[in-house]
């Protein structure tokens, strides 16, 4: 097997991670940050969200989860705590909170979103708003009725036959 064909060895991949957490730790606001590996581009959070929603659009491959991967270490908690607006945290941690983003419980400690998460309840804090936790409860009527709203395909005439076989 040549050179080429061998897989970064840990040193590789430490000085990667060094790599990636100099460059999140110089972050200036305003500061466009890319994806590495997914050609996707972002300078505050709420582009950030955009840019993993167009992650999740794509074909599951492993590709696409080195991608998602990248773009999560990307994110400088700084940038996080920047944000202003309440209801794009809420959004950030939204996204944090689905399957398969984050670890199970227990696992978290050194996973890069757990400083993520931290940062965004802490900003919520900072700004006065409700935290994350309170804000999922009250919406959680909505997003009831949401599903159970009925839909805006037409309904079927009660008059019209059904289909419906009988033995009597």
């Amino acid at each position: 097997m040549s050179d080429e064909m061998k897989a970064p060895g840990i040193d590789g991949v430490r000085a990667e991670e060094l790599r990636r957490l100099t460059a999140a730790g110089s972050w200036q606001p305003g500061q466009v940050m890319t994806t590495p590996g997914a050609r996707l581009s972002w300078s505050n959070l709420e582009q950030w969200i955009e840019a993993w929603k167009q992650l999740q659009s794509r074909r599951h491959s492993s590709t696409r989860y080195q991608q998602e991967s990248s773009h999560k270490r990307a994110l400088p908690a700084a940038l996080i705590s920047q944000e202003t607006n309440p209801t794009v945290l809420y959004a950030f941690l939204d996204v944090m909170s689905e399957a398969n983003v984050r670890p199970p419980r227990g696992m978290r400690d050194e996973h890069p979103t757990t400083p993520h998460v931290v940062v965004a309840n802490n900003r919520l804090a900072q700004l006065g708003a409700e935290p994350y936790q309170r804000h999922r409860q009250q919406a959680l009527p909505d997003r009831k009725l949401a599903k159970t709203a009925p839909s805006k395909q037409p309904r079927q005439r009660d008059d019209l036959p059904t289909g419906h076989l009988s033995l009597f």
